[in-house]
């Protein structure tokens, strides 16, 4: 969207793509599967599970359909779109104490905390209603170790996120954490890029600086697409910097730590100096207030208000998930998923995307 050229070309995608005969095939698949979901939510004999599974599928699909092919520019929020299937949910497995969960149901809670995380965006502008709380109670509806890995996993990551949004670092490092511990099927496609730098900027958020830099670290050594080297450069050169702030401000400093005030110092300025491209420098230049030259002066972090400067707009980069390689699914994922931009629908049933029985 800030790209002019880049949306140009992304248009004349989306045109293609909506105009390309399997689109159009798809496209009348999903009326035809929209429309057998809606009759079968008719039937009242259907019991709370099922009929949890349908309302979700409506409302996914039918958003699918709306964004990916009617190109809409505002997004209906999550807590509307799937209000009947999370209390369907809520009803059913609340208050049980032993009970097992399958993977579709798994599956179907996560991916619409997923949405509530991405839609509903925490915000108290509509009716107070706070996305990131209402996913971390469905999530607490999955009994953890009865996951297959895949599950747990994309659970673990999802609640660091949410609980990350809510500015709880330490929740959220601790799921982040969780998340690395499950182990890898065959199948599973993982971005440990991402996940190590996620736990690695809640260790900075809680001022856990060395945890930091060693997670920084392990998280340049993996492989991922979206947290780029020099994301992880900056980062890596806020956390050093305030490693120095911290060594040099604890109590009962030995004297003999003054080469390691100069290490710390110089690395930060060596990681700096490796964030080459010019959006990361310039990150650089708002978290500190200063540019690279003023910030190689040793009064740079005088101020105790400026750690909150840097650690707000440092390390807050957390990456939801991976996209695979694919330019269509690449369009299609920006189509479908909201940016943070993209204006929210209020809870006002005339203005929302239509999933009631009589919207044939």
């Amino acid at each position: 969207k800030k790209d002019p050229k880049k949306k140009e070309e992304r248009d004349k995608l989306i045109k293609e793509l909506q105009d390309d005969p399997l689109a159009i095939e798809l496209k009348g698949e999903l009326n035809t599967i929209i429309k057998e979901l809606k009759k079968e939510r008719e039937d009242l004999s259907i019991n709370t599970l099922k009929r949890a599974r349908v309302e979700f599928y409506i409302g996914f699909l039918s958003d699918f359909q709306d964004r990916v092919f009617g190109s809409r520019e505002t997004c209906t929020r999550a807590s509307y779109l799937y209000e009947s299937a999370m209390s369907n949910y809520i009803g059913f497995y609340q208050g049980k104490t032993r009970y097992k969960v399958s993977n579709e149901n798994a599956f179907i809670i996560i991916e619409i905390g997923h949405w509530l995380i991405n839609r509903d965006a925490g915000s108290l502008q509509y009716d107070g209603f706070d996305g990131y709380s209402k996913a971390l109670e469905l999530y607490e509806l999955l009994p953890e170790s009865r996951l297959r890995s895949n599950l747990k996993y994309n659970l673990f990551v999802s609640e660091g996120i949410a609980w990350f949004h809510k500015r709880r670092f330490k929740e959220a490092r601790d799921s982040f954490a969780a998340a690395l511990k499950v182990p890898i099927e065959p199948s599973d496609k993982r971005d440990l890029r991402d996940l190590r730098y996620n736990l690695a900027s809640m260790e900075a958020q809680i001022a856990n600086y060395q945890a930091a830099i060693d997670g920084y670290m392990d998280a340049l050594n993996s492989n991922g697409k979206k947290t780029t080297k020099d994301i992880i450069h900056r980062d890596l050169g806020f956390a050093y910097l305030l490693l120095w702030k911290q060594a040099q401000t604890s109590k009962n400093q030995p004297n003999s730590n003054h080469d390691n005030l100069t290490y710390y110092f110089n690395n930060a300025i060596k990681y700096f100096d490796l964030a080459s491209s010019k959006s990361t420098r310039e990150s650089i230049r708002e978290a500190s207030l200063w540019g690279l030259d003023q910030l190689k002066q040793p009064t740079a972090l005088e101020h105790n208000s400026l750690i909150d400067q840097v650690k707000n707009r440092a390390f807050g980069n957390v990456v939801s998930h991976d996209l695979e390689d694919e330019p269509v699914l690449d369009i299609y994922h920006d189509l479908f998923y909201c940016s943070s931009g993209d204006k929210r629908l209020p809870l006002t049933p005339e203005s929302q995307l239509d999933t009631s029985l009589d919207g044939r």
